[in-house]
Formats: C-alpha cells, sequence, structure tokens
C-alpha cells in the first residue's frame, strides 16, 4: 500500500449544493479530494421537484441540478462515496476520518452535513417511521401509488412535495397546523393547478395507528378543537416536513457553535479549528439557500488553497492527484457483463446505458443474452469473472443515478483488487459454507440505498456461496407487493427475513450469519 493512498487534500463532509461546489473548486485546483456523503446526494435541494431561482439556470428539478454538479465534479477528479463517519479528529495538522470500515486522512476538512429533518411529534411517528412515516418523497412515495397519502408541514418543502406526491396517488391531503402557508405565496399558488390535494388549515396529525402498517389517521381541528379519524383499506403513508436542525450533534466539542447549533465561521468560511471550514446551511449566517450554499462551497475550497500549499511543502507529501487508482486499476483482468433481456422497455434501456458508458470501454467484455433463464428474473445486468463464471452480482435496474457507484465498485470488487476490508471481516465472509441469496429492493433516487447494495455485493464477490441482487423497486411491483414494502432500502435474505434500513457490511454479516 502506498504511504498515501489515504491521503486526501481536502475530505467534504457532505454532498450538497455546498459540498459539491466545494469538491468542483478544489478538484479543479489539481488537489485531491474526497466528498463523504452519509445519505442522499445533492441534500435537500435533490427533493425539491422545480428549482425556478438558481441564477442563470432555467427551471429545473433539484435532482437534475445536483446531477449537473455531481458530473462537474467527477469530471475535475473528484472522488465522491457514501457511508456514515463514526468520527473525526480535527485538532491536528492531519485530520482524521472514521468511516465504519475505512480510515482516511486530510490535510484539510469542509464540513457540509446540512441539515436534519424535524419530527412532527405525533403519537406512533417512531413506532411507524420506516413503515409508513417517512421524510423522503423520491425514496418513498412510488411505495404509495394510488394509495391515501398525508403530508405534514405548511413550508416550502411541505407544498412542493404535496406536488410530487400527487404524481403517484389522487388522494393527498397537505396538514397545516398554522391558518395559512409559511412560504412564498407564490409557491403555494401553484397549488391551484392541483385540484386533488386537499389542504387542511389549523389542523394536526396527532395519532397515527395500526397493526402492520398504519390504516388510521387521527387529526385534530385547532379551530373548533374537533378530534376526528379517516381510515383506509389501503396502506396509509404519512410524509413529514416541519423544518430542520443543523446536523452538527455528533461533530467534535472543539468546533465552536451558536446557541442553536450552527457552525461560527468567519467570512472565508473558516471555522475556529485550523483547517477546518463549514459551507452550507450548517453555517451560522442569515439566508440559506442552494445559491448561498454553492457560494460557500467555493469560497471554503479557495481559502484552504494556501494552508494545503503550504502543509506539502513542510511535510515534504508529493502530489496526490498521481496518486488516485480508477476502476480497474492493478487488475489485468476483465469483468464480463451479461445481459440478460427480455423484450421489456427496461431491457433497452439497460444496453443503452452500458453500451454508452465510457469509462467502462476497454475494463469490460459486454455479452447480450436473450434466451429464457428460469433462474434469473428478468432482465438483470450480470457481473461476471474474466473466465466467465458468475459472481454472484445482479442488477435488475438500470445503474445510473446514486447506484452507478454502487455498480462501479462491484465491478472493481470483482475485477480486483477491491475495496480495503478489515481482515475481520474478510474472515467473516470467507467463512459463509452454505447459499445465501441477498436481495435490495431499492429506487435509484434513494441516498441510504447504495449503502446497502454495495455491502451485499462485496459480500458476494469475496464468497462464492452468496449472491447478491439489486432491484429497481419502480421496475419490480411485483416484489414490492409480495414483500410488503413500504420503505426503502429493503434487504431480504433467502426469502425469509426483511429488513428496512441502510446496512454497512459488519452490519449485513451481523443479520446474515
Amino acid at each position: 500500500m502506498r504511504m498515501n493512498q489515504n491521503l486526501y487534500d481536502v475530505i467534504i463532509v457532505g454532498g450538497g449544493p455546498a459540498g459539491l461546489s466545494a469538491a468542483i473548486y478544489a478538484s479543479r485546483a489539481k488537489e485531491r479530494v474526497l466528498v463523504i456523503e452519509n445519505n442522499t446526494f445533492g441534500g435537500q435541494i435533490a427533493l425539491t421537484a422545480k428549482v425556478v431561482n438558481y441564477p442563470g439556470v432555467g427551471p429545473c428539478s433539484g435532482k437534475d441540478l445536483v446531477e449537473m454538479m455531481k458530473t462537474q465534479a467527477l469530471d475535475f477528479g473528484a472522488e465522491l462515496i457514501q457511508g456514515e463517519i463514526k468520527r473525526l479528529e480535527l485538532d491536528s495538522k492531519i485530520k482524521m476520518v472514521y468511516t465504519a470500515d475505512q480510515t482516511f486522512r486530510a490535510l484539510s476538512m469542509i464540513l457540509a452535513p446540512g441539515g436534519i429533518p424535524g419530527q412532527a411529534g405525533f403519537a406512533g411517528e417512531a413506532a411507524f417511521k420506516g413503515n409508513g412515516v417517512s421524510y423522503c418523497p423520491t425514496c418513498d412515495g412510488p411505495l404509495f401509488e394510488d394509495c391515501p397519502i398525508y403530508v405534514v408541514g405548511g413550508g416550502l418543502a411541505a407544498v412542493e412535495e404535496s406536488i410530487f406526491l400527487s404524481g403517484y396517488s389522487s388522494h393527498v391531503t397537505l396538514v397545516v397546523r398554522e391558518n395559512d402557508f409559511t412560504c412564498e405565496k407564490t409557491v403555494s399558488d401553484r397549488l391551484k393547478l392541483y385540484p386533488d390535494i386537499r389542504v387542511l388549515f389549523h389542523t394536526e396529525i396527532i395519532k397515527v395507528s395500526g397493526t402492520t402498517r398504519i390504516d388510521q389517521v387521527t387529526l385534530r381541528d385547532n379551530m373548533s378543537c374537533r378530534i376526528y379519524s379517516e381510515r383506509s383499506d389501503k396502506p396509509i403513508g404519512v410524509f413529514v416536513f416541519v423544518g430542520y436542525r443543523p446536523n452538527t450533534d455528533w461533530l467534535p466539542e472543539s468546533l465552536q457553535k451558536d446557541k442553536a447549533g450552527y457552525l461560527v465561521t468567519d467570512a472565508n468560511c473558516r471555522t475556529n479549528l485550523q483547517g477546518v471550514c463549514a459551507a452550507g446551511d450548517v453555517r451560522q449566517k442569515s439566508l440559506r439557500q442552494v445559491v448561498t450554499a454553492t457560494a460557500d462551497g467555493a469560497i471554503a475550497a479557495v481559502s484552504l488553497e494556501p494552508l494545503i500549499r503550504d502543509l506539502h511543502e513542510e511535510l515534504e507529501i508529493p502530489d496526490l492527484v498521481d496518486e488516485c487508482e480508477c476502476l480497474g486499476s492493478g487488475s489485468s483482468q476483465k469483468a464480463i457483463l451479461k445481459l440478460w433481456l427480455d423484450d421489456t422497455d427496461l431491457s433497452r434501456e439497460m444496453v443503452t446505458f452500458i453500451e454508452n458508458q465510457k469509462e467502462l470501454k476497454g475494463k469490460v467484455e459486454i455479452e447480450i443474452h436473450k434466451e429464457k433463464r428460469d433462474d434469473i428474473i428478468l432482465p438483470s445486468i450480470e457481473i461476471c469473472r474474466s473466465d466467465g463464471a458468475s459472481s454472484g452480482i445482479h442488477f435488475h435496474a438500470v445503474p445510473n443515478g446514486l447506484e452507478w457507484n454502487s455498480f462501479r465498485i462491484a465491478l472493481f470488487n470483482v475485477m480486483g483488487p477491491g475495496q480495503k476490508i478489515k481482515p475481520e471481516l474478510l474472515s467473516r465472509i470467507k467463512g459463509i459454507d452454505h447459499k445465501i441469496n441477498l436481495k435490495i429492493l431499492a429506487t435509484l433516487t434513494c441516498g441510504s440505498c447504495p449503502t446497502s447494495v454495495m455491502s451485499a455485493c462485496q459480500i458476494a464477490a469475496f464468497n462464492e456461496n452468496v449472491t447478491a441482487e439489486m432491484f429497481d423497486i419502480h421496475h419490480f411491483k411485483k416484489l414490492r407487493y409480495h414483500y410488503n414494502v413500504r420503505s426503502v432500502p429493503a434487504l431480504i435474505i433467502n426469502e425469509d427475513k426483511m429488513i428496512i434500513d441502510k446496512m454497512e457490511v459488519e452490519e449485513m454479516l451481523d443479520a446474515i450469519l
């Protein structure tokens, strides 16, 4: 292992507009950059159906805006990964970042972890979280197609997500505690174009109830004090949008925060710790918008450049950009992608997507198969080793969006040398001596799903007894109904055990063994 393999000029915590903007500016300056995102790349703006106030960009979805930022960062050489940071050490010249299974070092840090969704506080909210109560419409909205949906909140996010969710159900109710909306009138006026969205002002949900799912919502009209319940024979989805708080509780106490928990910085986004900047909604400031987040990211990246140069000279560190590894580096073997196709649109999208990926050219061989396979759910992209033997990894999806990185890493593990893994975890994986099938039911916009997908693929890559399959639940609705899935990611183990949660490798091994 090279001395500087896990060393970066700057590590950015958070993949929202602030973090991605910082990545663009830092990597463009020929710095080695790593962005670590715990949840959804793009942050809250990725959940916004329509962005109309970002300068120079016409009306577009938040997701599309984020994808443009991600593409720019990747094109300049930034590395983007998903993972949960367990601990940060920020007081020394070399900063330390500890995730569940990796350790990284950095000459500087930019903290852009954004905010955490607030909870409404109604009875049953915690009990049904992930099983009817959700804070992510792009992840869980498709699971409540044609079902009653309640949206809690009266601000910008609540209004926009009500409109988004109306694309899945004609039974959307917007529950607003106040007597009017708390967002700009130009935003709330858009609801006039959606007469099927019912709005209940001065109303609160006080309880959700059911046995295995939510089938009753209890509301209170705060004007009349009337309490009433609404039931449904179909599963009920409740989506909560009642504000955010800064995601700083887990950060080291040595960082200066204000009374509300926001990080205190100077005009150049520098915190009280040398070599550590903060950017975006996590920073103390008067306006929190995507345009100010991107500005923060740029300012933070540029303000760290002199410090990074000085540390290179002081510590005699060579240029780190040339140290980076890419897909297939270190391996003389090619992988084979076997595309098992049927007559669906998904099959045609798979072929087009794979054939258009320039990164794969010269590193993988592509085989098209149209014969029927009783042992494979079609369509599927099967990752095989150079001799044609299956790795046991199947993507029943077009692996774009957030899952592209999962797909790349799965290939990397099959081709070698693969991800670094703790010896004790590798020993547990290789010790699996019986057949195990892992199915991950996911959506391509879910920020938590890639973690579970990568964990399952990593286990399968190192043990031929394990198969790992990723299903885009948009295209495999029968599986969703069969397993009664109401949130993603859903891990199905050998058809008889289901876990709804994001899972790292160690957690998945605990569930398997």
